[in-house]
């Protein structure tokens, strides 16, 4: 999956919308209400959790950079006495 990356937006589209159109052919109608909703919340959960890990990553980006200027502080700090 590391290639997901390196795909065009509008390829991506157009392999979903064959897809889903592909999907639509062997199922009724309820099965694809389920099979939606299904995906829609696979989708959610992939949403969330990214969104989770970029906020972790850049609470611990800023931490970092609070300790690195702490540092710099405390290197000032020896200097001057």
């Amino acid at each position: 999956m590391s290639n997901l990356k390196s795909i065009e937006p509008n390829q991506l589209v157009v392999m979903a919308t064959l897809v889903g159109l592909a999907l639509s052919e062997d199922f009724d109608t309820d099965e694809m209400n389920i099979m939606s909703n299904f995906l829609s919340l696979v989708a959610s959960t992939l949403s969330t959790k990214a969104s989770q890990l970029d906020l972790q990553e850049e609470i611990q980006e800023t931490r970092q950079q609070i300790e690195d200027m702490e540092n710099q502080i405390d290197k000032l700090r020896k200097k001057l006495t």
